[in-house]
């Protein structure tokens, strides 16, 4: 049963996909929103106990309007986010953002993007923020963050599932002899293409990929022929894929 109306385009495609796999509810993210629009509040208060009191009132006016307008931005933040959901499903996903409800099916998925900013102390890898842009095949798009719980997760299993059905047809443009591009990277039948440079499948070596970049492998170098960053790059499983 779904919490809110849902368009009629969406309506027909909710038949479409199938059983239910996984939810991936509301996350911490939007009560977090919330306590900081209650702490912003509590400023605000402080600043109209001072402003009352005569210590400086237009200074403690001007904080306290301050405060208050960060505190309505987070409650929004918090209203917005504290009921999104994204379901799983056999043929799709059914995301539920704010008062809105989507049925996307694997198929009208043209692209993924990812962008993931990792937070280090002293070096050391503390929290990892993971965030998915999804292009659909009548042009909008779809954006998916930590406002729903294990989003690392969610965006594997999207990647995953369009790869399987982008990837046929990226193998049929090679075959017919055009290039599929990835931030500037030409896979082409013949070999990679970066600008000026190409690398044929004869000397390719591999990839592994390493603090976020895919780096590609030329025979007898030990530095990578190339090192591409994934963050930004649609569609980065396909690439993968396509490397033999």
């Amino acid at each position: 049963m779904v919490p809110q109306p849902m368009n009629p385009q969406s309506a027909a495609v909710l038949p479409q996909l199938g059983g239910p796999l996984k939810a991936h509810p509301s996350g911490r993210w939007p009560w977090l929103f919330f306590s900081l629009g209650m702490l912003f509040l509590f400023f605000a208060l402080v600043w109209l106990s001072a402003a009352l009191s005569g210590n400086d009132t237009g200074a403690a006016y001007a904080a306290m309007i301050i405060a208050l307008g960060l505190a309505g931005w987070m409650f929004y933040l918090w209203w917005r986010g504290r009921k999104n959901q994204v379901v799983i499903h056999q043929g799709g996903l059914l995301i539920t953002q704010g008062s809105s409800v989507r049925a996307v099916r694997w198929e009208d998925i043209n692209s993924v993007r990812q962008h993931i900013m990792t937070y280090r102390v002293n070096f050391v890898p503390v929290v990892s923020i993971h965030n998915y842009r999804l292009r659909l095949a009548d042009g909008s798009e779809v954006r998916l963050d930590r406002s729903v719980k294990d989003i690392k997760s969610l965006g594997a299993t999207v990647h995953q599932e369009t790869a399987s059905r982008l990837l046929p047809r990226a193998r049929a443009s090679m075959q017919q002899g055009y290039p599929v591009t990835f931030k500037g990277l030409q896979v082409t039948p013949n070999g990679l293409q970066k600008g000026n440079d190409f690398l044929p499948w004869s000397e390719f070596n591999g990839y592994n990929i390493a603090n976020g970049n895919l780096r590609l492998m030329k025979k007898d170098k030990r530095l990578a022929w190339k090192s591409i960053p994934i963050n930004g790059m649609d569609n980065p499983y396909v690439l993968i894929n396509l490397l033999p």
